[in-house]
């Protein structure tokens, strides 16, 4: 998934360094900025691989992906807050035309990040990200019925050995099952959606909107995440509250535990 917690820190640091870059880009000819853009690129990717690794862990562990997702949410949403609070970044101006204007975009956030959870809960690590690979394909699509970019050849040639090699991957995956599988193309389209509906809303007349209610990259996404956790709460609540007794939060902290004492050599 794409992760709430690692995004929101990362713009955190984009925005806390944007003025020392563009001074380094006046100095020293953007230099001081492609750097940091490298550094962003790679620190995303290595929290990235942690975060799947630790994920599919808990969800192994703890076979709720809904639970596991709002939790995610939670998270994501207090360092929102305690951003806002610390006075690290200004917080948006957010009235009920915009929350209903950004309710689609935190609606297709919430299914994407749950989706997500859904199928790194029934297949590999792997196979789950192997099939998410077809997201540009998605973007494509969805960008040309909605959005009017219609793709070139040299684009559609680039899609073909994408959506081959996802082809044979699945075919000979040894994890495959249709839960995992629908679960992580429901996440493509709605990932894409979320995209597609966000350069809809970033663009026209949306602009004097996203500059009266502060709402930047960090801020939208942050206000996202923040509707997307109150979206799920509830219907995790409903649907998987009778494993969050106490006896069954125990178990599953023992699972975990037996996991990790059998990884580590070190454990007795």
């Amino acid at each position: 998934m794409v992760q709430c917690i690692i995004l929101i820190a990362l713009c955190g640091v984009c925005v806390r360094a944007d003025r020392p870059s563009a001074l380094s880009e006046e100095s020293a000819g953007g230099w001081g900025s492609t750097l940091l853009l490298g550094a962003l690129f790679g620190a995303w990717y290595l929290f990235n691989i942690y975060f799947n690794i630790y994920n599919k862990q808990v969800l192994k562990a703890y076979p709720y992906p809904l639970t596991v997702t709002a939790f995610q949410f939670l998270v994501g949403s207090a360092l929102s807050l305690g951003m806002w609070g610390l006075g690290l970044h200004a917080p948006p101006v957010v009235d009920g035309a915009v929350a209903r204007t950004l309710s689609p975009l935190a609606l297709v956030h919430t299914l994407g990040n749950a989706l997500t959870n859904v199928s790194l809960g029934a297949v590999a690590v792997s196979f789950t990200h192997t099939i998410k690979a077809l997201e540009p394909l998605f973007s494509v699509v969805l960008s040309s019925l909605f959005l009017g970019d219609a793709p070139n050849a040299a684009v559609i040639l680039s899609l073909v050995p994408i959506v081959g090699g996802v082809a044979l991957a699945s075919t000979s995956e040894l994890s495959f099952n249709w839960t995992g599988f629908l679960s992580a193309m429901g996440s493509n389209l709605t990932f894409q959606s979320r995209n597609v509906l966000s350069k809809k809303f970033m663009g026209g007349a949306a602009k004097e909107t996203l500059r009266e209610s502060r709402l930047d990259n960090v801020n939208l996404f942050s206000v996202m995440t923040l509707m997307a956790f109150c979206m799920l709460a509830p219907l995790a609540l409903f649907l998987e509250a009778p494993p969050l007794t106490p006896a069954a939060v125990r178990h599953a902290a023992l699972v975990g535990g037996r996991a990790a004492a059998a990884l580590d050599p070190i454990a007795t």
